[in-house]
């Protein structure tokens, strides 16, 4: 196994400009709609659930060897070929961006709720425009490379 602080995979990656980790909305898994545990893809659009509901993350893995997907909750990164944990980014600094973006969703989107826990309607809004903002976000950083 190599030192995860040098995973071959990552420096390689290219996250999507349309990436599903930035987009509330697809925060479950496509197949057994899960929100629990959920990690996307870092190659495709793919949300799956990981190995603490279903372990649908690997059956995308076994499918198309997509090697590295993000926890949404956590952020952390799993490569599924050097089976660990990534520790480092890319050499544009791909995944503390997404990180960020996330981070700053879910922020947004817990701003939105009212004492018990509902989304208002304001609060539906705000995530609505700071999605469109991250992915303004999204398109520019991909465009700049």
């Amino acid at each position: 196994m190599i030192s995860m602080e040098n995973c071959r995979h990552i420096v390689n990656m290219q996250i999507a400009p349309n990436h599903s980790a930035v987009q509330t909305h697809n925060w479950f898994c496509k197949k057994c709609t899960t929100g629990e545990a959920v990690l996307a893809c870092l190659s495709c659009p793919n949300v799956s659930c990981g190995s603490y509901i279903n372990d649908h993350a690997l059956e995308h893995y076994n499918e198309t060897k997509h090697p590295l997907a993000m926890d949404i909750e956590d952020y952390y990164v799993y490569c599924y070929e050097c089976q660990d944990y990534v520790l480092n980014d890319n050499r544009f600094g791909d995944l503390r961006r997404l990180r960020e973006m996330i981070q700053s969703l879910r922020q947004e989107q817990m701003a939105g709720l009212n004492r018990c826990g509902r989304r208002t309607k304001s609060g539906r809004q705000q995530i609505e425009r700071i999605e469109e903002i991250v992915e303004r976000k999204l398109n520019v950083f991909w465009h700049i490379r």
